[in-house]
């Protein structure tokens, strides 16, 4: 089993056409740092990064929020200049091939853990939902969980069921001691799983 693109698509809806884009390293060309914080902050520093909180416009904010995410980022509060472009051209509506980006980085960071050159990983909640949903062991058991509508990602079915800091009033929805016990009874096997034995 493999991770592929109509996987990402499956679990984040994310678009698998568009532009090409690349999440490794620096994405060449474009504004510096310096005039990209002139133009689109409220605040001017030294620093090599954007602090998301100080740009003017909410709707960049937002997104300049959602592609340190899709992006993998450790520091989700602060935008590198590669993504920061990225997300004026989206705020300016390009359209990117957000899917085969997120899985040849993913498939990066991966592969630089296995190897101990990488102690963080930035999708761990993609890799625990295409774990729950495409390996059969993984499964919860004793979990209800909705199908939802078809357009909805996937991902946010998992997401209702791990959040950890529900609405009030809402039940927290929780694995049973049976599913644990069956757990600790099951042999794991992954048959042709290309990350089986890596410590996610």
């Amino acid at each position: 089993m493999e991770i592929e693109p109509s996987d990402i698509y499956f679990l984040t809806g994310l678009p698998k056409r568009g532009d090409h884009l690349t999440l490794f390293g620096t994405r060449p060309g474009g504004q510096s740092i310096a005039s990209l914080r002139l133009e689109w902050c409220n605040t001017q520093n030294q620093e090599k990064c954007i602090e998301i909180n100080t740009i003017r416009l909410p709707e960049l904010m937002v997104i300049a929020f959602t592609v340190t995410r899709l992006c993998g980022a450790a520091a989700l509060h602060l935008a590198t200049g590669s993504q920061m472009r990225m997300a004026i051209d989206c705020y300016r509506g390009t359209i990117f091939n957000w899917c085969d980006a997120i899985l040849a980085n993913m498939k990066g960071q991966l592969t630089r853990e296995k190897n101990r050159q990488l102690k963080t990983f930035g999708y761990g909640p993609l890799v625990v939902s295409f774990a729950l949903e495409r390996v059969p062991m993984l499964v919860p058991q004793h979990l209800t969980v909705e199908i939802g509508a078809p357009r909805e990602p996937k991902l946010t079915r998992w997401v209702t069921v791990m959040a950890h800091h529900p609405e009030e009033g809402a039940r927290v929805v929780r694995f049973s001691p049976e599913y644990f016990h069956w757990l600790e009874n099951q042999i794991f096997v992954i048959q042709d799983f290309p990350y089986a034995g890596v410590d996610f």
